[in-house]
């Protein structure tokens, strides 16, 4: 896992046999930079949000509006797709797909791909945190208005 100059790393240190702990170090270096106040990180995927979160850029953020407002005009233009995809995550909720029904990313790009959509400006993980998620945000709030 790595952020550009950033990495995240097991800690031989932290680490015990039975747990073991991450921390995030410069790349070229390997000095630690962040250490959760001397705990270390219980997964790499924790550090990696930290290391996203503490490590942002002005351009990190910028980029990220990007990929937000390129899916927003995305489902706005393919409100048929979106309506079948809050189909499908009402269908998982129940338990009407099966046992093992998980509705994530990995899924959604099975439906891009089947759909045709594979030239897209971002990925389906995106599309479900600004575009499914988002949408059911706003179905929340307007829930919530009543």
């Amino acid at each position: 896992m790595a952020g550009g100059q950033f990495t995240v790393v097991k800690s031989d240190v932290l680490s015990t046999p039975y747990q073991a702990r991450w921390v995030i170090a410069d790349a070229k270096t390997g000095e630690v930079l962040d250490d959760a106040q001397g705990c270390g990180y219980r997964s790499p995927e924790t550090a990696d949000a930290a290391l996203w979160f503490r490590f942002r850029t002005p351009a990190r953020l910028a980029g990220e509006e990007q990929k937000k407002q390129a899916v927003r005009a995305w489902t706005e233009a393919h409100k048929d797709f979106m309506a079948c995809m809050r189909h499908l995550d009402r269908t998982i909720t129940r338990g009407d797909y099966g046992p093992d029904g998980v509705f994530n990313a990995y899924l959604i790009a099975e439906y891009l791909h089947a759909a045709g959509y594979d030239d897209l400006p971002f990925s389906a993980a995106n599309l479900v945190k600004y575009g499914i998620e988002g949408g059911k945000q706003n179905v929340r709030e307007k829930d919530q208005s009543r």
